[in-house]
């Protein structure tokens, strides 16, 4: 149907809908509707927005206005994930902050290009960080001095593909202009730490109403906001186990061991009564949660207030100088703090890496992974005093093994433990089906092997047929588990850390059965 000098068209698609054109010599889609009506009235509302200036006659909308109705439907309606998007008011600011003031959400959205996209990264990455703050009783954004983070931008950038992907999918444009736009890359290290043992004391020290949150979130690892959000009926003390769900960051529930000093903080905040299952582990005075980004009193609280007519800073302490703890440590190094107790094994026994992605929720192992230099400062810890004097000298003879190829080195990088080639070329596979473990009739035989490939490993490398041979001679259920693993891929990339695991497990169980024979 034809319409007016200026008004566009409205045309019927084959499979029965209508598409809306906007006038011009390109006549570009507006976007395609189940109904005339409803092209029409968009249509008519396109020709008077050209009027009011929220879309330019010459190049159709602006990126600005379809991001407006964007994060309306988004608001609305989520995603393919979620039907609502839980920080949505998150992006939101990051959009208004980062994008909005840029010559990018100006200009039309079909005249964008990939190198006007490049271009505005180039702009972030000029302008400083802001935070926001108290100035002459006022809170406003000031800057912080220091440069946007890389993870900010990568925000930034990750909503912008997200706002033209939509735009595709509704024909205002044919492609995505930022898809093909590489996101900034960071050279710092992690910025995180966590607290030593003796500092998680200090914290225990404080007064219990407000050590209790604390100590909760260090032994669980749970989010900041999944911790305002957990009611007593997500946690269960006879089965020992505590449920996360509604706030975590993937949207996905989790359930996971409470350890036993969770339990411990659990039974003292419970106190003899037995509480509601819907209230709130840990609520304000009236009973309602705490908003999501607060952060328990954590941190100092600054602000400025004006002393005989001059604005001067006054510094409230947080819980974390009431502690003694000054290095920065901020509340979510308190989930930083549990894995890297979990994995050092501070607490018991070390964890894997795979333990800890489970237990804390991560979306997947590669998340973990900012761990694992943990593993491996603790694993060279544990070679480097492996060297007992009390123990009986190493047999001379050769050491049992199922293969007499395999008795190569292996080779380690200086940096760690990830062996960086094995020289395994040529030799079979081991056949798990045929394998068969079998207990060990003298425990300081597997000790003094345990302790060989622990000394090993500190000088730069460990036989192959020394570990093959402890990997067969083991009963323990973890031992067995790590003995399979070793086995199922004796020449793979973990080979080497599974066997210093296993021989950490082993020596430390022959040392205890050497003190019982003794103590008999």
């Amino acid at each position: 149907m034809k319409r007016g000098n200026g008004f566009g068209t409205i045309e019927k698609t084959r499979d029965g809908k209508y598409r809306a054109r906007r006038a011009g010599g390109k006549r570009e889609t507006i976007a395609i509707y189940d109904t005339r009506d409803e092209a029409e009235r968009i249509l008519a509302g396109w020709n008077a927005a050209i009027q009011s200036g929220d879309i330019l006659a010459d190049g159709g909308i602006t990126l600005a206005t379809f991001a407006a109705e964007w994060f309306t439907r988004r608001r609305l309606h989520g995603n393919q994930r979620a039907q609502k998007v839980r920080d949505v008011e998150n992006e939101w600011s990051v959009w208004t902050n980062h994008v909005l003031p840029s010559d990018l959400a100006s200009n039309p959205l079909d005249m964008i290009r990939r190198v006007e996209v490049q271009d505005w990264l180039q702009w972030m990455a000029r302008r400083p960080a802001m935070r926001s703050a108290h100035v002459d009783g006022v809170r406003k954004t000031v800057a912080t001095g220091r440069a946007l983070s890389v993870q900010t931008m990568k925000h930034a950038l990750r909503l912008v593909r997200q706002v033209f992907d939509d735009a595709v999918a509704r024909e205002f444009i044919t492609s995505n202009p930022a898809k093909a736009v590489v996101a900034p890359q960071s050279t710092a290290v992690d910025a995180w730490t966590f607290l030593s043992s003796e500092e998680i004391g200090k914290v225990a020290a404080l007064p219990p109403q407000k050590a209790r949150p604390l100590l909760f979130a260090i032994y669980t690892g749970v989010r900041q906001a999944e911790l305002w959000r957990m009611r007593w009926r997500d946690v269960d003390m006879d089965r020992k186990r505590f449920t996360v769900s509604g706030q975590t960051k993937n949207g996905k529930e989790r359930t996971a061991p409470l350890l036993p000093a969770a339990i411990e903080v659990l039974k003292a905040q419970r106190g003899t009564r037995t509480p509601d299952p819907m209230t709130y582990l840990f609520a304000r005075p009236d009973k309602k949660p705490f908003a999501s980004s607060y952060d328990g009193g954590w941190d100092d609280r600054r602000a400025r207030v004006m002393v005989d007519g001059k604005a001067t800073l006054v510094v409230t302490p947080g819980l974390r100088t009431e502690a003694g703890i000054l290095r920065h440590v901020r509340f979510h190094d308190l989930r930083h703090t549990c894995a890297s107790h979990l994995i050092t094994g501070t607490w018991g026994r070390g964890w894997r890496l795979e333990e800890v992605c489970s237990f804390l929720g991560h979306s997947s192992i590669s998340v973990t992974q900012r761990y694992a230099h943990l593993v491996d400062g603790h694993l060279d810890t544990l070679a480097a005093s492996t060297i007992d004097p009390g123990c009986p000298p190493l047999p001379t003879g050769p050491l049992p093994t199922s293969d007499s190829k395999s008795a190569k080195l292996f080779a380690v990088r200086p940096a760690g433990l990830e062996p960086a080639t094995f020289g395994l070329e040529g030799q079979g596979s081991i056949d798990l089906a045929a394998t068969k473990l079998h207990p060990v009739g003298n425990p300081w035989a597997t000790g003094e092997l345990a302790a060989k490939i622990l000394r090993a490993v500190a000088n730069g490398g460990a036989e192959l047929a020394d570990v093959e041979a402890l990997a067969m001679t083991v009963m323990d259920r973890d031992d067995v588990r790590l003995a399979m693993e070793i086995l199922a891929d004796l020449s793979g990339p973990h080979a080497l850390r599974r066997a210093v695991e296993l021989a950490a497990l082993v020596l430390g169980a022959s040392h205890r059965a050497s003190s019982e024979a003794v103590e008999k």
